[in-house]
C-alpha cells in the first residue's frame, strides 16, 4: 500500500476517529484504527465494538492495500509533523511516513484482525442537528455511567402522536423531552447508549451539518448515522426500560416559582457543608420564601432564604441531593423555574417557567429522624 495525503486532512480525520479508541479495549486489534486504500479511495475505521466509525480521506492512492496501524501514536506522529504533503508506505507490517524533512516506521497489526464492518443501509429518518444539542442539553446528564446498570446509561427514543419521546434517568432523576416535528420514520422506539449519542452531537458540529440521517435496524440490532463523510455504527442496548410514567406525578398539591440564578448562588453556598453529608441539602417552603438549609454536625451548617412565588398550597419541606439540583441548573439555565411538590417523600418535579416540552423530576432523600 503507497498512499499521498496531505497532514491537515489525515489529521482532522484522525482527530475524529481516535475519540472512540478506548485506553483499555477488549481486544489488542481494537487500539488501532484500519486505513485501507482501494480503487482511489482512502477509507478509515475505528471502533470499539459497541460505535463504528467510518469515515474517508481525501488523498491519492499510488498502490491499493490496508492496514491496521495503532491510533493514538498515529496521530501523534502526524501533528508533531510539519504541514507537508505525507507520503504512507507499508512496506509488510511496517507503515513508514515520509515527509519533507523527516521519515517514520510505526509498526502494525494485521488488518485481517479488525472487526467487519457492517454495510450501511438506506437511511430514511433523520434528525436536525439543533435538535440533538437540545436533547443533549436538556437529557443527556440525567443518564448513568454505571455500566453495572446498562440500561440506565441509555437514551430513550419513543415516538407518541404528536412529538419524540426522549428520556434519561440514573434512578434518582428523570428528564423528559417532547421533541415536536420529529422523524423517526417507521421505528417507534429505540435505545442508545448516551456516550454513543454524545459523540453523534460532537462528530455533527465537527462536521457543521445541519441534519443527520439515521436508520435502527432490528436485525443487526444497531442504529446507524451519516453525518457529512462519516458513517457511524451503534449497538443497541436491548433490555426494558424503567417504566418512568410511574415516576411523573400526576398531579401536585405545592406549587410555586423562583429565581433560577439566585438559587443557583444559594446552592453554591449551601454545598460547603452539604458536600460534608452527602451533599444533602433541605428546602422548606412556607410565607413566600424557600429556606436552603445543609447541616453537618461536626463541621457547621448552613441557613438561606429567597422569595418564591408561591401559586399551589402554602407550606412544604423536602431533602434532595444538592447535585441533582446543581445540573439542572448549570444545564438548563433557567431564569425562573417552577417546581411542583406533594409530601417529603414523594418526586418533585422542576421546569423552566413557560417552558412545557421538558421536565426534571428528582428523588427526594429521607432524613432520619
Amino acid at each position: 500500500m503507497k498512499i499521498k495525503v496531505t497532514k491537515s486532512n489525515l489529521e482532522s480525520v484522525l482527530n475524529i476517529l481516535v475519540r472512540i479508541i478506548s485506553t483499555k479495549p477488549q481486544l489488542p486489534i481494537l487500539s488501532c484504527l484500519l486505513l485501507e486504500a482501494k480503487e482511489n479511495q482512502i477509507t478509515l475505521f475505528a471502533t470499539d465494538l459497541n460505535i463504528g466509525i467510518k469515515t474517508t480521506l481525501y488523498g491519492e492512492v499510488l498502490e491499493e492495500g490496508k492496514v491496521a496501524i495503532p491510533a493514538k501514536i498515529f496521530l501523534e506522529t502526524i501533528k508533531s509533523l510539519g504541514k507537508n504533503d505525507l507520503e504512507l508506505n507499508l512496506e509488510e507490517n511496517t507503515l513508514k511516513i515520509k515527509s519533507a524533512k523527516s521519515k517514520t516506521n510505526i509498526q502494525c497489526q494485521n488488518s485481517e484482525d479488525f472487526p467487519e464492518f457492517p454495510t450501511l443501509p438506506e437511511l430514511t429518518s433523520q434528525f436536525e442537528t439543533s435538535k440533538l444539542k437540545i436533547i443533549e442539553k436538556y437529557v443527556s446528564f440525567s443518564t448513568s455511567l454505571d455500566q453495572a446498570r446498562l440500561i440506565l446509561t441509555t437514551l430513550l427514543f419513543r415516538k407518541t402522536d404528536e412529538s419524540i419521546k426522549v428520556v434519561g434517568t440514573d434512578g434518582f432523576r428523570l428528564s423528559v423531552l417532547n421533541l415536536m416535528n420529529g422523524d423517526m420514520g417507521n421505528h417507534s422506539e429505540f435505545l442508545i447508549a448516551n456516550k454513543a449519542f454524545n459523540e453523534i452531537v460532537k462528530i455533527s458540529d465537527l462536521q457543521t451539518q445541519e441534519k443527520v440521517q439515521f436508520e435502527v435496524s432490528d436485525e443487526l440490532k444497531q442504529v446507524f448515522f451519516r453525518i457529512g463523510e462519516v458513517e457511524l455504527f451503534i449497538r443497541l442496548i436491548e433490555g426494558a426500560y424503567p417504566p418512568f410514567e410511574k415516576i411523573v406525578p400526576s398531579g401536585f398539591e405545592v406549587t410555586g416559582t423562583f429565581d433560577g440564578e439566585e438559587f443557583e448562588n444559594i446552592l453554591k453556598q449551601a454545598m460547603v457543608f452539604a458536600r460534608e453529608v452527602s451533599n444533602i441539602i433541605t428546602l422548606e417552603f412556607a410565607d413566600g420564601q424557600m429556606n436552603i438549609s445543609a447541616n453537618a454536625s461536626a463541621k457547621g451548617s448552613y441557613e438561606g432564604k429567597i422569595e418564591v412565588e408561591m401559586i399551589e398550597g402554602t407550606k412544604g419541606k423536602v431533602s434532595f441531593n444538592a447535585k441533582y439540583l446543581q445540573d439542572f441548573l448549570k444545564n438548563i439555565k433557567p431564569g425562573r423555574v417552577w417546581f411542583g411538590m406533594n409530601d417529603e417523600l414523594k418526586p418533585v418535579m422542576f421546569k423552566e417557567v413557560d417552558n412545557d416540552f421538558y421536565e426534571y423530576v428528582v428523588m427526594p432523600f429521607r432524613l432520619n429522624g
